[in-house]
C-alpha cells in the first residue's frame, strides 16, 4: 500500500498512479486541491513538488523517478531470487514467472531512460 500526493492537471502524478494500477499496487491518492491543504503539506514535509510517494509504513520514496527507480530495484531483487529458485526447481512456470519479471524490468529500464529526455 501506498500514499501518493498529487494536484490536478500533473502529467507525472498521472504516470504514478498508472505505474502504481500497472503493478497492481493498492494506493490512496491525497489530492492537494486547496491552498490550505497544498501549504499544511509543504510545511509538514517540506517538499515542494508533486507527486510525492511513501509506502504504508511510512518509507519516503520520492517522485515519479524516484518510485521508477524503487520498482526497478525492487524487480532486479525478485529476478535474482527467482533465478536463485530456478536453479533449484527448474518447472516451466518458474520459468514463465521469471520472463514475465524480465520484461517488467526492462519496461522499467525504459521509462528510466525515456525519463531523462522528456
Amino acid at each position: 500500500m501506498y500514499i501518493v500526493y498529487t494536484i490536478e492537471n500533473c502529467d507525472f502524478c498521472v504516470r504514478t498512479k498508472n505505474l502504481l494500477d500497472e503493478y497492481n499496487c493498492e494506493y490512496t491518492n491525497i489530492i492537494l486541491n486547496t491552498n490550505k491543504k497544498i501549504k499544511k503539506f509543504k510545511d509538514s514535509t517540506g517538499l515542494n513538488t508533486v507527486p510525492q510517494i511513501y509506502r504504508e509504513d511510512g518509507l519516503f520514496i520520492g517522485g515519479y523517478g524516484k518510485l521508477v527507480e524503487y520498482f526497478h530495484k525492487k524487480l532486479s531483487e525478485d529476478v535474482s531470487t527467482m533465478e536463485e529458485q530456478r536453479e533449484v526447481n527448474r518447472s516451466f512456470d518458474t520459468k514463465i514467472t521469471l520472463l514475465d519479471a524480465k520484461k517488467r524490468k526492462l519496461s522499467l529500464k525504459d521509462k528510466l531512460v525515456g525519463d531523462k529526455f522528456s
